[in-house]
């Protein structure tokens, strides 16, 4: 499960297919009317992880607008050896 950090789950741990899926069903969401519980109760059904926030889900909607993917960009700094 990810880690919890400040209340929220980590996005990190969040594959780009989890990403893209709920990218869809936030994107359909003023078509279909379907609350942003009912999308993380279908996250958690289909993944079994614990859903990332509304924010997140919102984050990750304007993040495919503007750049065209979901991944993250690459970070700067020394590689993690662990």
């Amino acid at each position: 499960m990810p880690r919890v950090q400040g209340g929220e789950a980590n996005t990190r741990v969040f594959s780009v297919e989890e990403k893209h899926v709920t990218f869809v069903k936030v994107y359909e969401r003023p078509h279909t009317r379907e609350k942003h519980e009912y999308i993380m109760q279908d996250f958690r059904a289909g993944f079994g992880k614990v859903p990332p926030s509304r924010d997140n889900f919102l984050k990750w909607e304007r993040k495919i607008f503007t750049t065209g993917c979901v991944k993250d960009a690459k970070r700067s700094g020394r590689s993690s050896t662990r």
